[in-house]
């Protein structure tokens, strides 16, 4: 009974990976971020290893997208602390991980004396003949396969699965295509973070001096978030553009009920909205916003 489960569960453990496997490589760029998604890739192949029997059990077509699942995790890593890419390359250098597994990936079933594969559902690999023997990974290099060497991929492929997890825990900013794509007109690099902060802090006292209400505690709190990502070194523009539309749009409905309060607050976000707009601008002046209102200008002035 409990072999049936245990059956049951890896089944659906390799019909979850192959499933982010290609999601990763569909046109849903979300999921090439989700490093959980990668380290589940490693603790699988990990725990499909048994180093006294000398076999890996693992889905083939998973064994085949290794390589190009590790060069998408590499892109992704990038992103993150130098530090995590350089230690999990030299772990994946140091343990011949691509190597080994894009061996036992292409390695013919008619070979019976070095892999055979049970047709189940799960790919069995049997790596080893009795005596073992060794395969050329490189030029004039050769590994021989031990029960050993699978123990030290088991640790490795652990390892990096590790590295990846609590790199998930670190907000970084995903690369931006839209952003990317039109760099050569508007370069959100180029908007100077000193001059919104210094309108943000402004829009805080504002805020601050006006009665507490349930819409203003949505506002500080909508305010003090978009504060954060601004100070991260690599900010999400993307998020900071809308965030400033989605306020300036909030806070226009709130001027419109109540324009005794919230007019200086709908001028302070008018003036982050332009800031962002002409500071970005990387080829044509004329497109940049102008300030109509005298006191909006002095206000600005002030500031810079």
């Amino acid at each position: 009974m409990k072999k049936n489960e245990d059956l049951e569960t890896e089944k659906e453990e390799t019909k979850d990976i192959s499933n982010f496997i290609a999601l990763l490589f569909s046109s849903y760029k979300e999921y090439k971020y989700e490093l959980n998604g990668y380290a589940r890739i490693f603790k699988y192949l990990a725990k499909r290893i048994d180093c006294k029997k000398r076999k890996i059990l693992a889905d083939i077509q998973i064994l085949m997208s290794f390589e190009s699942v590790y060069l998408a995790m590499c892109e992704v890593i990038k992103l993150y602390p130098p530090e995590l890419k350089l230690q999990i390359n030299e772990i994946v250098q140091r343990k011949k991980i691509l190597q080994i597994i894009a061996y036992v990936a292409n390695t013919s079933e008619d070979d019976n004396s070095f892999i055979k594969q049970n047709k189940s559902i799960l790919n069995i690999f049997n790596i080893f003949p009795q005596y073992g023997k060794s395969i050329e990974i490189e030029k004039g290099e050769n590994i021989r396969l031990t029960s050993s060497r699978l123990f030290n991929l088991k640790i490795a492929l652990n390892r990096i699965a590790q590295i990846l997890q609590y790199a998930s825990t670190i907000k970084v900013a995903a690369s931006d295509d839209t952003i990317d794509n039109f760099r050569d007109h508007y370069n959100p690099d180029l908007i100077d973070k000193n001059k919104v902060i210094a309108l943000i802090n402004l829009l805080k006292v504002q805020i601050s001096q006006m009665p507490e209400s349930f819409d203003n505690t949505r506002l500080e709190n909508r305010i003090e978030q978009l504060e954060n990502e601004i100070r991260n070194p690599k900010c999400n523009w993307s998020s900071i553009i809308a965030t400033c539309f989605i306020l300036f749009g909030f806070v226009a409905d709130l001027k419109s009920l109540s324009p005794s309060i919230y007019d200086g607050v709908y001028s302070t976000v008018n003036q982050i909205i332009m800031v962002i707009h002409n500071d970005g601008q990387s080829s044509n002046e004329n497109n940049r916003l102008r300030i109509s209102d005298d006191n909006e200008k002095r206000e600005v002035q002030k500031l810079y």
